[in-house]
């Protein structure tokens, strides 16, 4: 789906898997090719269409169990963009899984190899092919094309190389040194100097031109943000979609979370601007439908609409028809963010029959039980929902959320009646100051 221009859209993307691009209209000066951002990886110095491939692309060297992790992030330099650091994976921006480096006889590889797992890593990756687009160039060399707006900068994007050593006496240590043998030519190889072989090949991967830090040797081209002003309404529905949001520094832009399982959905250029109507926001309506009698004076004017008018957000805080968020919360090899669901989430955080979820505190979420125990007034009815976001902390800006009832009427105060697992939203970094009540939630 996209909707370039200027007009304030409401683009309602419906079931299944879904691509939105809700303005990415920003420019390249001096680029006839039309092009928004560019990369290179393994080229000598040189000027775009007229690649050269670097004279190390054909050098044979020695890899075993190597991997390489691709990771993007957009840099707009646009006042609170959750990425606008530089791209780090599982810290900073979208990262593909880490993708296995092939080989040929012995273990032997060369550039071309590795521009394999770069290209899968990249277009095979259900959100980064979405994002980029990995191509071959002459002699080895590779370009990676953004196909997303934006000034972003070299470090936006990141190509990382490892290879985890095989444990001891196991049979990939020996297939490691017997094939290191055979590639060296010498059946007196040991599994030290096969290691050493292999840690050599990952330092110079790195170091070469486009990889993990700098794409020296090559030049880049780097987009422009839009300067559309749009503030369009977004549902992205049920499936796991991609949205990649304006990029334009005026742009407010509302995604809507409206149904009970809503995929998982990333989101891209989201701006938590510490100034308040700026930047991007979510809007949880459909889900907090709560209504108060306000005994609160300041809340009188508004009597009668949601609580989410009222008090419409407390960050670590209980309260009627808030947004709750859990940064950084660490799980473990057996009680893992994929395996956190409704049910686990709900017994750890109730207080009656409590059972544990990794780090998941009964202090993480507590309900109320009294009709009067909120500030912004006294609940209409006798149950209230409110909005628990669960960052991954192996994976920054990854979150589940979580729609959890309370009854006011319910003997344990500190225990909800019910949770529902939403799905999961991916900003490509924690949601931090900047994601506030008047900034970033609608009313």
């Amino acid at each position: 789906i996209r909707t370039p221009g200027i007009a304030d859209m409401v683009i309602n993307a419906g079931a299944g898997v879904d691509t939105v691009y809700s303005d990415n209209s920003g420019l390249v000066a001096g680029d006839a090719a039309g092009n928004r951002n560019v990369w290179l990886v393994s080229t000598a110095a040189s000027t775009l269409p007229d690649l050269a491939g670097a004279i190390h692309a054909n050098a044979t060297q020695f890899l075993f169990n190597g991997t390489v992790r691709v990771t993007y992030a957009s840099q707009l330099g646009v006042s609170g963009g959750l990425t606008n650091a530089a791209a780090a994976a599982l810290t900073n921006g979208f990262e593909s899984a880490a993708i296995a480096i092939p080989t040929g006889t012995n273990n032997a590889m060369t550039q071309f190899h590795l521009n394999q797992a770069i290209k899968k890593a990249i277009n095979e990756d259900a959100v980064l092919s979405k994002l980029l687009i990995a191509q071959d160039g002459p002699n080895n060399a590779l370009r990676i094309t953004s196909l997303i707006d934006g000034a972003n900068v070299t470090t936006g994007l990141i190509i990382n190389v490892a290879a985890a050593a095989p444990a001891g006496g196991s049979a990939d240590e020996t297939a490691m040194v017997t094939a290191y043998r055979a590639f060296f030519g010498d059946s007196n190889q040991t599994v030290a100097q096969a290691n050493a072989a292999v840690a050599a090949t990952v330092a110079d991967l790195v170091a070469r031109p486009g990889m993990v830090a700098v794409a020296a040797g090559g030049t880049e081209i780097f987009g422009t943000n839009s300067v559309n002003d749009r503030d369009n309404s977004i549902d992205l529905g049920a499936g796991d979609d991609v949205l990649t949001l304006s990029s334009s520094a005026t742009a407010n832009e509302v995604i809507r979370i409206v149904g009970d399982d809503i995929g998982k959905d990333t989101l891209v250029n989201f701006a938590a601007d510490t100034a308040a109507n700026s930047g991007d926001r979510l809007n949880f309506n459909a889900h907090l439908t709560g209504t108060a009698t306000n005994t609160n004076a300041a809340n009188a004017a508004v009597a009668g609409n949601t609580i989410a008018n009222n008090i419409l957000i407390t960050l670590g805080t209980e309260n009627a028809d808030s947004v709750n968020l859990l940064n950084g919360e660490v799980f473990t090899a057996t009680q893992t963010f994929a395996g956190l669901n409704a049910a686990n989430f709900l017994a750890s955080v109730n207080t009656t029959n409590r059972v544990a979820y990794a780090n998941i505190a009964d202090a993480d979420a507590t309900a109320k039980n009294a009709a009067g125990a909120f500030a912004n007034g006294t609940l209409v009815g006798t149950t209230y929902n409110s909005i628990y976001m669960v960052e991954n902390a192996g994976n920054l800006g990854e979150y589940k959320v979580f729609k959890m009832t309370s009854t006011v009427t319910n003997a344990v105060v500190a225990d909800f009646t019910g949770a529902v697992l939403l799905g999961t939203l991916d900003f490509g970094n924690s949601l931090g100051a900047g994601f506030t009540a008047a900034n970033s939630l609608v009313a």
